[in-house]
Parts: C-alpha cells; sequence; structure tokens
C-alpha cells in the first residue's frame, strides 16, 4: 500500500522509488487523501521465462471483498447530472451499502498552486 501523493506537475518531482510511479496524482485532487493498494508477483515478474514485455501476465487473480475496502464513493464536481444516479445503481446492483456523494471540491486548477494549504 501506498500513500498518494499529491505533486504539481509543472515542478521537478523527485521519483523516491517504483510506487511513486503509481501513486503520484496532481495536486487539485489532495483533497481525496487516498490510499492505493498494489499486488505483485515478484517471482514471476524476475523469471527469465519473460523476455519481452508483451509476454508478462496480464495480472493476478485474488479476491477481495469491496464493501471491506470501500467506505463511500465521490463523484466528480464536473460530471454530468445522470452520472451520480448511474453510479448510485452501478453500487446496488453489487448490492454494496457504500454512500456514493458528489464533491463540491470544484476549484480552478490553475489556482491550486497558489494555495500554500495545498502543498504536500
Amino acid at each position: 500500500m501506498a500513500e498518494v501523493r499529491y505533486v504539481d506537475w509543472s515542478s521537478p518531482n523527485v521519483l523516491n522509488g517504483m510506487l511513486d510511479l503509481v501513486a503520484r496524482k496532481e495536486i487539485s485532487y489532495a483533497h481525496e487523501a487516498e490510499m492505493r493498494a498494489f499486488v505483485w508477483d515478484i517471482p514471476a515478474l524476475s523469471s527469465q521465462k519473460y523476455l519481452h514485455p508483451e509476454q508478462l501476465p496480464a495480472g493476478l487473480a485474488f479476491s477481495i471483498d469491496p464493501q471491506e475496502l470501500i467506505s463511500e464513493v465521490w463523484v466528480g464536481p464536473r460530471e454530468k447530472s445522470w452520472i451520480p444516479p448511474l453510479v448510485g445503481k452501478i453500487v446496488a446492483r453489487y448490492a454494496l451499502n457504500i454512500p456514493v456523494k458528489v464533491s463540491n471540491k470544484l476549484m480552478d486548477r490553475r489556482l491550486i498552486q497558489s494555495r500554500p494549504d495545498l502543498d504536500t
């Protein structure tokens, strides 16, 4: 697991390992305070049988319980009005007892850089 690091894409960013490549997001999303989980099979990836990237397995299969991993679903503030009800229907279709909320964090992303309270 990794805590997402929110970065200003217009500034130089130092990578602190492989997880930084997949656990970074634009600073205007800092209010999400997101965590990401990653699963990989190191022995399989380091095996000599994969000589070319296209030979790598497409993914790993494992069981999860979304109800235990997801506490709420947020819809972006720029989405069309029909999106939140659709997301609600998808959540209901899979019998998940998870609230669907619409973000009110609509902010011009060009102004984010002038917000020191959003710096990470």
